[in-house]
């Protein structure tokens, strides 16, 4: 019995976690349905990458010098790179794509914080960041997160 309590708690405290944040994003992702401002120079960039080769050709590119871009950080970019197109649809996939990586940088904040601090610490900073708007605005890149 000690052995599943173990094993539920952390479960149930990420469950909670990503049930809240989950619960959130629908109505925030509806808002933008159109790439703009910096969205779009991320989008550029990730395109620009893939024709390079995706996430390896950008890490050849700025060994070699020839991806200069000093605004944005590469590993973002790289990520994207992997799976974004010039089109609607690539724009769609990286909100999708950043949905579930703030998902997933949620939960592990969670078990970082319950392992290290006791599962109730863990669940609290979990639903605090998961419904905060501090937390959206963290998330907010390519997701358009509006209060």
């Amino acid at each position: 019995m000690s052995r599943l309590r173990t094993l539920l708690a952390p479960a149930f405290v990420i469950l909670c976690m990503s049930a809240v944040y989950a619960r959130q994003a629908p109505p925030f992702l509806a808002t933008n349905t159109w790439a703009t401002d910096d969205e779009v120079a991320y989008l550029e960039l990730a395109a620009e990458a893939h024709a390079l080769g995706g996430p390896l050709g950008l890490v050849g590119a700025l060994l070699r010098g020839e991806f200069e871009e000093t605004a944005r950080g590469p590993f973002y970019i790289g990520l994207l790179s992997s799976f974004v197109t010039r089109s609607l649809e690539g724009f769609d996939r990286a909100r999708a794509f950043n949905f579930w990586l703030g998902l997933t940088m949620l939960a592990l904040l969670t078990a970082l914080i319950g392992h290290a601090y006791g599962w109730p610490a863990g669940l609290f900073v979990g639903l605090a960041a998961g419904a905060r708007a501090v937390y959206r605005l963290i998330t907010r890149f390519l997701a358009t997160f509006e209060d």
